[in-house]
């Protein structure tokens, strides 16, 4: 018995890897099981250490997930810098505030911290770019009252009519308590990919005038258009 699923184990992984050949640069780092649990719609989490800083108190952390909708309307809800606070978890505030150019944008954040941390403020660059068969939104830190290092991606690529989201974080905290909520804090990426998952289906099925808002957005910023300027412009009037 113990073999004959082993067999099957393999043999689900080999036709995975031969069916998602284009993808091999993102899915040959999931073991057999990963690749199976993804294929029925779960999903993945993996961590490992930082090469760059080795003795960090936190991991890197990547979670992978099938979206049932097109790379292009995820990403554009994922970019939707302005809307994050609307749906993304613990996440008060998402102030666009600078434009870098029409894709690398500055973004003013407030985050929910779990106990004993206080709550984040930080301001994150992040930059959209177009890729061979999706769309990728990379981030890093500008500044922050709770991280010494933040930076990661996520990318949308197109997948069996599907979109597969591969999203990667790492952040070093300032607090010593960091290391004590490291698993809380794996938990909390994990509930954000699935948020994220959960919205942009539910507006694609809807065929919601946000998701298209957003949509129109993505397109406008590849052309050179800075969208969030007029917003960017009235912030700083009320302050």
């Amino acid at each position: 018995m113990k073999a004959a699923l082993k067999l099957t184990i393999f043999l689900t992984f080999l036709g995975l890897l031969m069916a998602n050949n284009s993808l091999g640069h993102t899915l040959t780092s999931l073991n057999a099981e990963e690749l199976i649990k993804l294929k029925k719609g779960e999903v993945v989490t993996v961590t490992f250490p930082s090469e760059e800083f080795k003795n960090a108190p936190w991991p890197v952390v990547k979670v992978y997930q099938l979206i049932d909708a097109t790379p292009l309307q995820a990403v554009s809800l994922f970019g939707a810098l302005d809307y994050q606070e609307k749906y993304i978890p613990k996440t008060l505030k998402s102030d666009p505030i600078k434009h870098i150019s029409s894709t690398e944008v500055l973004t003013e954040y407030e985050i929910e911290v779990p106990f004993p941390l206080q709550n984040a403020t930080h301001v994150h660059g992040s930059l959209l770019k177009k890729l061979p068969n999706g769309h990728e939104l990379s981030w890093y830190r500008v500044s922050s009252n709770s991280t010494e290092e933040a930076k990661g991606f996520a990318r949308f690529t197109s997948h069996e009519n599907k979109t597969l989201m591969e999203y990667q974080t790492f952040i070093i905290p300032k607090s010593i308590f960091g290391a004590l909520v490291k698993k809380i804090m794996v938990k909390d990426v994990t509930n954000t990919v699935v948020a994220i998952k959960n919205h942009v289906e539910k507006l694609a099925k809807e065929n919601h005038p946000i998701l298209k808002k957003y949509v129109e957005f993505t397109e406008k910023s590849y052309k050179g258009e800075n969208v969030y300027q007029s917003e960017i412009e009235l912030n700083t009037q009320k302050k």
